[in-house]
């Protein structure tokens, strides 16, 4: 039986337009789903909700598309930390291994979808929000703008961390992914939260490596879906 992100993924009205440069296998797969295929030839005059490119697709075309403001994920060999930095640093938003699963395929499809009503499930849990929306602090202000905020501050830690890691300070790397597991716990981040106890448990720093590398991401995604519940007015990344 379907689940409920793949029936919403295909129904008329959450058919997204996808562009998809340089992975056909991928292409076919988001057709499967329901979803149109945007290509990259024509990308100009048809827009599109999000695109999956090959991560040596040329920066030039990679600007062109960013320009679009869409969300662009990167389409990598493997899910390696020098991957995953290599695809931040031209501006891409996500990544996918080539080698996919239908599962990770869904999840970036909904993460990502324009739709708030199938954007958040993997990264957001609208109950904790519920919950804490219900809390007020003693002043009689909200608790969960103060939480957004404390969250929003929680960028540095982020930095702080990818140094200690980088210096092979692994024990403070865990201390501080277990602070921003609990800032992530506390707003419902279920996606960020689990990248954090990733870090927090990993033994040596080859388990790390990767969920180290993505923090970045999933913070902005965070950022993101907090925006797209309408909590707080968030600042823009830089």
């Amino acid at each position: 039986m379907p689940n409920q992100i793949d029936t919403l993924s295909r129904t008329p009205d959450s058919c997204l337009r996808v562009l998809v440069v340089g992975a056909d296998p991928l292409a076919a797969a988001v057709l499967r789903l329901g979803h149109e295929i945007v290509r990259s030839q024509d990308s100009e005059l048809r827009p599109f909700d999000l695109a999956f490119v090959d991560l040596s697709t040329g920066a030039e075309l990679v600007a062109k598309l960013k320009s679009s403001r869409s969300p662009l994920i990167a389409v990598v060999e493997a899910m390696t930390a020098e991957k995953i930095d290599s695809a931040r640093a031209v501006g891409f938003d996500d990544v996918i291994p080539r080698d996919f699963t239908h599962a990770d395929l869904v999840a970036k499809l909904a993460i990502w979808s324009p739709l708030e009503k199938v954007s958040s499930r993997f990264v957001l849990d609208p109950a904790s929000i519920g919950e804490l929306e219900k809390l007020q602090l003693e002043d009689g202000s909200g608790l969960v703008p103060t939480l957004i905020r404390l969250f929003i501050a929680s960028r540095k830690e982020i930095d702080l961390l990818r140094e200690a890691f980088s210096a092979g300070d692994l024990d403070t790397a865990r201390a501080l992914a277990h602070d921003l597991k609990s800032a992530c716990a506390n707003l419902g981040l279920v996606r960020m939260k689990c990248v954090c106890h990733k870090i927090e448990l990993s033994e040596t720093a080859d388990d790390m490596r990767v969920a180290v590398a993505l923090l970045p991401m999933q913070f902005e995604l965070a950022k993101i879906h907090l925006e797209r519940a309408k909590l707080a007015s968030l600042p823009k990344s830089a």
